[in-house]
């Protein structure tokens, strides 16, 4: 599937989910705007920039995560440092979260676009870090061969 094949079959995905209920969004037209090429002097620093930062903030967050802003305030003050993180034994370590991240974009990066299968097959292929329960989930039904496309699902 080229990257163009799964940019149409994604748009297909996301009018069944809107359409369906399932995603709980307004339709809005600049879904329907295919985004213009880069430009030949695009400055990938600030995509690094931007990942770096993603890496660093969740590390950040990491050992809150789930904790409600109050209750942080209330057990941490102002954050200001990394703290230890009770599944580590260090601090400053990243989620699952960057980790996806990163896969995502190097994968895509080898695509030429966002093909979602193969982002899929890409997380099947490591070990995931500090994994959740739902990406557990979706791993292991990836890993046992049920399809990850709504577009499979009856009535579609």
């Amino acid at each position: 599937m080229t990257a163009r094949d799964a940019s149409t079959a994604n748009r297909d995905v996301l009018d069944h989910l809107i359409g369906t209920g399932d995603m709980d969004i307004r339709r809005s037209a600049i879904l329907d705007i295919a985004p213009t090429p880069l430009p030949h002097d695009f400055d990938f620093g600030r995509v690094e920039g931007m990942m770096l930062a993603l890496a660093v903030g969740d590390s950040l967050g990491n050992a809150i995560e789930g904790i409600l802003p109050a209750d942080q305030r209330q057990h941490y003050g102002e954050i200001t440092d990394y703290l230890p993180n009770p599944y580590a034994a260090t601090r400053g370590v990243p989620t699952d979260d960057t980790q996806l991240a990163f896969w995502t974009l190097e994968q895509m990066i080898v695509d030429g676009g966002l093909v979602p299968d193969l982002v899929a097959a890409r997380f099947c292929q490591d070990t995931i870090f500090g994994i959740g329960r739902a990406v557990r989930e979706f791993v292991r039904n990836c890993r046992s061969g049920l399809s990850i496309s709504p577009c499979s699902a009856p009535g579609y």
